[in-house]
């Protein structure tokens, strides 16, 4: 009897942390602020931190790398991959 109270006192202890843990947010992921001096700044991180997202990048001509490279600096908030993405879509 003595183990199994011990028992249920455990697994309803590690339900109220999990519950503590969900409430926190653990699991949520923040967007990460950058910001760069320079356009060739911004191209190096995309090419060292999100190669996939550099990929997309590198198709783009060269007035729309640089609206990229604008409308990220006006809104640093803002995803990186997201804003490459939409002047991805809107090339064609």
């Amino acid at each position: 009897m003595k183990n199994l109270i011990t028992i249920l006192m455990i697994t309803l202890s590690g339900s109220v942390f999990a519950d503590e843990v969900y409430e926190q947010n653990l699991f949520a992921t923040e967007t990460k602020k950058v910001s760069f001096q320079t356009e060739q700044q911004f191209i190096e991180y995309l090419k060292t931190n999100m190669p996939s997202t550099y990929v997309y990048f590198q198709r783009l001509n060269a007035p729309a790398q640089k609206r990229v490279y604008s409308e990220h600096k006006e809104n640093t908030s803002d995803d990186i991959t997201e804003i490459v993405l939409n002047e991805y879509r809107k090339r064609s």
